[in-house]
């Protein structure tokens, strides 16, 4: 083991507000960027993770650890250029696909 489970989730802990995404709230942890998702109908899913980008390859890597499911992935959408875009459709089709199978 690398990290205790206790400095993970003190690493994985909200600290600042970052953005909006829909109706989801993105804050920044300790390395790690956590995203509040409300979900339809039921409790907000907490989901963490980091992405990146150079030039036109795009990464994302996030855990959900109140379900129990994590996902990531990686491409090159030129037609996306640097605006986040394609990370957060990403986000949005694995958070609509994954999260009813785990919760």
């Amino acid at each position: 083991t690398v990290l205790s489970r206790k400095t993970l989730e003190e690493m994985w802990e909200p600290r600042f507000p970052f953005e909006k995404l829909g109706e989801d709230q993105v804050f920044i942890g300790l390395g790690f960027f956590v995203v509040e998702h409300k979900r339809p109908g039921g409790r907000p899913i907490r989901f963490v993770g980091h992405g990146g980008f150079l030039m036109a390859f795009h990464t994302l890597f996030q855990v959900c650890p109140d379900v129990g499911c994590a996902f990531m992935g990686g491409g090159n959408p030129v037609n996306h250029g640097h605006s986040g875009a394609w990370a957060n459709h990403l986000r949005e089709a694995a958070y609509d696909r994954l999260v009813p199978l785990f919760a």
